[in-house]
Protein backbone atom coordinates (compact mmCIF):
# COMPACT_ATOMS: atom_id res chain seq x y z
CA UNK A 1 0.00 0.00 0.00
CA UNK A 2 2.87 2.40 0.97
CA UNK A 3 4.44 1.95 -2.12
CA UNK A 4 1.49 2.79 -4.02
CA UNK A 5 1.25 5.77 -2.51
CA UNK A 6 4.68 6.79 -2.85
CA UNK A 7 4.47 6.02 -6.95
CA UNK A 8 1.53 8.41 -6.48
CA UNK A 9 3.37 10.95 -5.02
CA UNK A 10 5.92 10.33 -7.47
CA UNK A 11 4.46 10.69 -10.89
CA UNK A 12 2.35 13.81 -9.55
CA UNK A 13 4.97 15.69 -8.17
CA UNK A 14 6.79 14.76 -11.90
CA UNK A 15 3.65 15.94 -13.53
CA UNK A 16 3.60 19.39 -11.54
CA UNK A 17 7.47 20.11 -12.24
CA UNK A 18 6.84 19.61 -15.74
CA UNK A 19 3.76 21.90 -15.80
CA UNK A 20 5.38 24.64 -13.57
CA UNK A 21 8.20 24.32 -16.26
CA UNK A 22 5.90 24.63 -19.29
CA UNK A 23 4.74 27.87 -17.30
CA UNK A 24 7.86 29.21 -17.03
CA UNK A 25 8.40 29.17 -20.89
CA UNK A 26 5.06 31.29 -21.09
CA UNK A 27 6.31 35.00 -20.30
CA UNK A 28 3.96 37.84 -20.29
CA UNK A 29 7.46 39.82 -19.88
CA UNK A 30 11.13 39.37 -20.50
CA UNK A 31 13.53 41.22 -18.60
CA UNK A 32 17.43 41.18 -19.65
CA UNK A 33 19.65 38.42 -17.74
CA UNK A 34 16.46 36.12 -16.93
CA UNK A 35 14.23 37.95 -15.35
CA UNK A 36 10.61 37.62 -16.28
CA UNK A 37 6.87 37.49 -15.12
CA UNK A 38 5.01 34.17 -16.43
CA UNK A 39 1.71 32.62 -16.29
CA UNK A 40 2.24 31.20 -12.35
CA UNK A 41 4.92 29.25 -12.98
CA UNK A 42 5.60 28.83 -9.32
CA UNK A 43 1.82 27.66 -8.67
CA UNK A 44 2.53 24.03 -9.59
CA UNK A 45 5.23 23.93 -7.17
CA UNK A 46 3.39 25.18 -4.28
CA UNK A 47 0.42 23.05 -4.96
CA UNK A 48 2.69 20.34 -4.40
CA UNK A 49 3.31 21.38 -0.70
CA UNK A 50 0.43 21.99 -0.02
CA UNK A 51 -0.72 18.01 -1.02
CA UNK A 52 2.05 16.95 0.31
CA UNK A 53 4.05 19.06 3.09
CA UNK A 54 6.79 21.85 3.40
CA UNK A 55 9.90 18.95 3.04
CA UNK A 56 8.22 17.52 0.06
CA UNK A 57 7.79 20.75 -1.17
CA UNK A 58 11.45 21.62 -0.82
CA UNK A 59 12.67 18.73 -2.31
CA UNK A 60 10.06 19.08 -5.42
CA UNK A 61 11.91 22.98 -5.68
CA UNK A 62 15.28 21.64 -5.29
CA UNK A 63 14.48 19.43 -8.59
CA UNK A 64 12.77 22.02 -10.11
CA UNK A 65 15.64 24.35 -9.80
CA UNK A 66 18.07 22.00 -11.64
CA UNK A 67 16.38 20.83 -13.96
CA UNK A 68 15.03 25.16 -14.69
CA UNK A 69 19.10 26.07 -14.10
CA UNK A 70 20.10 23.70 -17.24
CA UNK A 71 17.46 25.15 -19.28
CA UNK A 72 18.76 29.03 -17.94
CA UNK A 73 22.09 27.57 -19.50
CA UNK A 74 20.45 27.14 -22.75
CA UNK A 75 18.78 30.74 -22.89
CA UNK A 76 22.04 32.30 -21.95
CA UNK A 77 20.73 33.61 -18.51
CA UNK A 78 24.53 33.41 -17.51
CA UNK A 79 25.92 35.28 -20.03
CA UNK A 80 29.14 37.58 -19.26
CA UNK A 81 29.14 36.27 -15.92
CA UNK A 82 32.56 35.17 -14.68
CA UNK A 83 32.72 31.29 -15.52
CA UNK A 84 33.90 30.86 -11.38
CA UNK A 85 30.70 32.58 -10.28
CA UNK A 86 28.24 29.81 -12.33
CA UNK A 87 28.38 27.75 -9.78
CA UNK A 88 26.94 29.82 -7.14
CA UNK A 89 24.81 31.80 -9.17
CA UNK A 90 22.90 28.66 -10.32
CA UNK A 91 23.04 27.10 -6.34
CA UNK A 92 21.07 30.72 -5.21
CA UNK A 93 19.57 31.77 -8.14
CA UNK A 94 18.13 28.47 -9.35
CA UNK A 95 18.73 25.56 -6.48
CA UNK A 96 17.89 27.73 -3.39
CA UNK A 97 15.48 30.38 -5.04
CA UNK A 98 12.78 27.39 -6.06
CA UNK A 99 13.61 25.42 -3.28
CA UNK A 100 12.09 27.79 -0.50
CA UNK A 101 8.52 27.83 -2.55
CA UNK A 102 8.30 24.93 -0.64
CA UNK A 103 7.78 26.93 2.76
CA UNK A 104 4.38 27.84 0.81
CA UNK A 105 2.99 24.46 2.51
CA UNK A 106 3.12 25.72 6.09
CA UNK A 107 -0.72 27.08 6.11
CA UNK A 108 -1.50 23.96 4.80
CA UNK A 109 -2.81 22.50 8.39
CA UNK A 110 -4.64 25.52 9.37
CA UNK A 111 -8.00 24.35 9.80
CA UNK A 112 -9.32 27.48 10.28
CA UNK A 113 -8.79 29.61 7.32
CA UNK A 114 -10.26 28.70 3.73
CA UNK A 115 -8.01 26.90 1.25
CA UNK A 116 -7.89 29.89 -1.07
CA UNK A 117 -6.67 32.07 1.72
CA UNK A 118 -3.73 29.86 3.25
CA UNK A 119 -3.54 29.14 -0.73
CA UNK A 120 -2.75 32.77 -1.55
CA UNK A 121 -0.58 33.21 1.96
CA UNK A 122 1.20 30.46 1.00
CA UNK A 123 2.15 32.18 -2.34
CA UNK A 124 3.30 35.31 -0.55
CA UNK A 125 5.37 34.22 1.76
CA UNK A 126 7.23 31.43 -1.19
CA UNK A 127 7.03 34.09 -3.44
CA UNK A 128 8.63 36.53 -1.21
CA UNK A 129 11.79 33.77 -0.09
CA UNK A 130 12.26 33.39 -3.44
CA UNK A 131 12.48 37.43 -4.29
CA UNK A 132 14.76 37.88 -1.44
CA UNK A 133 17.57 35.09 -2.59
CA UNK A 134 16.93 36.67 -6.16
CA UNK A 135 17.92 40.17 -4.49
CA UNK A 136 20.94 38.18 -2.78
CA UNK A 137 21.88 36.74 -6.05
CA UNK A 138 21.85 40.02 -7.53
CA UNK A 139 23.61 42.53 -4.98
CA UNK A 140 26.40 40.01 -4.82
CA UNK A 141 26.86 39.25 -8.41
CA UNK A 142 25.16 41.75 -11.33
CA UNK A 143 25.53 44.75 -8.85
CA UNK A 144 27.97 45.84 -12.21
CA UNK A 145 25.14 46.32 -14.05
CA UNK A 146 23.63 48.80 -11.46
CA UNK A 147 25.26 51.94 -13.65
CA UNK A 148 23.66 50.96 -16.76
CA UNK A 149 20.24 50.04 -15.11
CA UNK A 150 19.83 53.31 -13.45
CA UNK A 151 21.38 55.47 -16.71
CA UNK A 152 18.48 53.71 -18.92
CA UNK A 153 15.99 56.35 -20.96
CA UNK A 154 13.00 56.89 -18.79
CA UNK A 155 14.34 56.35 -15.56
CA UNK A 156 13.05 59.32 -14.08
CA UNK A 157 15.18 58.70 -10.66
CA UNK A 158 17.84 57.03 -11.85
CA UNK A 159 20.57 59.88 -11.88
CA UNK A 160 19.57 60.58 -8.42
CA UNK A 161 20.19 57.52 -7.68
CA UNK A 162 23.26 57.23 -8.91
CA UNK A 163 24.35 60.07 -6.87
CA UNK A 164 23.11 59.64 -3.70
CA UNK A 165 24.43 55.52 -3.64
CA UNK A 166 27.64 53.99 -4.11
CA UNK A 167 29.50 50.36 -3.88
CA UNK A 168 27.52 47.70 -1.80
CA UNK A 169 24.46 49.84 -1.02
CA UNK A 170 24.15 50.70 -5.10
CA UNK A 171 24.21 46.96 -6.11
CA UNK A 172 21.53 46.51 -3.46
CA UNK A 173 19.08 49.09 -4.49
CA UNK A 174 20.13 47.93 -8.31
CA UNK A 175 18.90 44.20 -7.35
CA UNK A 176 15.96 45.34 -5.31
CA UNK A 177 14.57 47.55 -7.93
CA UNK A 178 15.24 44.88 -10.83
CA UNK A 179 13.87 41.88 -8.53
CA UNK A 180 10.88 43.51 -7.53
CA UNK A 181 10.02 44.79 -11.21
CA UNK A 182 9.26 41.46 -12.20
CA UNK A 183 8.68 39.44 -8.91
CA UNK A 184 5.92 41.75 -7.35
CA UNK A 185 3.58 41.17 -10.60
CA UNK A 186 4.33 37.20 -10.59
CA UNK A 187 3.61 36.92 -7.33
CA UNK A 188 -0.03 38.53 -7.98
CA UNK A 189 -0.43 36.99 -10.83
CA UNK A 190 -0.20 33.58 -9.29
CA UNK A 191 -1.87 34.49 -6.10
CA UNK A 192 -5.07 35.69 -8.70
CA UNK A 193 -4.78 32.01 -10.25
CA UNK A 194 -4.11 30.19 -6.98
CA UNK A 195 -7.28 31.74 -5.26
CA UNK A 196 -9.52 30.95 -8.38
CA UNK A 197 -8.11 27.53 -8.87
CA UNK A 198 -8.66 27.06 -5.30
CA UNK A 199 -12.98 28.03 -5.78
CA UNK A 200 -12.77 24.68 -8.48
CA UNK A 201 -14.18 21.57 -6.71
CA UNK A 202 -11.86 18.85 -8.64
CA UNK A 203 -9.03 21.56 -7.30
CA UNK A 204 -10.18 21.28 -3.95
CA UNK A 205 -10.32 17.25 -4.41
CA UNK A 206 -6.60 17.38 -5.31
CA UNK A 207 -5.33 19.00 -2.79
CA UNK A 208 -7.00 17.01 -0.21
CA UNK A 209 -4.29 16.58 2.36
CA UNK A 210 -2.39 13.08 2.17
Amino acid sequence: MNSKINIKRLVETSLFIILGLILSMIRIFNLPYGGSITIASMLPLVFISFKYGTKWGIFSGFIYGLISGMFGFSEGSFKGVNIGMVFFIFFIDYIVAHSVIGFSGLFRNCKKIKLSTKLVCGIIVGGCLKLFFHILSGTIFYGSYAQWFFSQEGFSQGEVILQTFSGFSLYFIYSLFYNISYMIPEIIVTCIVGYTLSKVQYIKQKLKLD
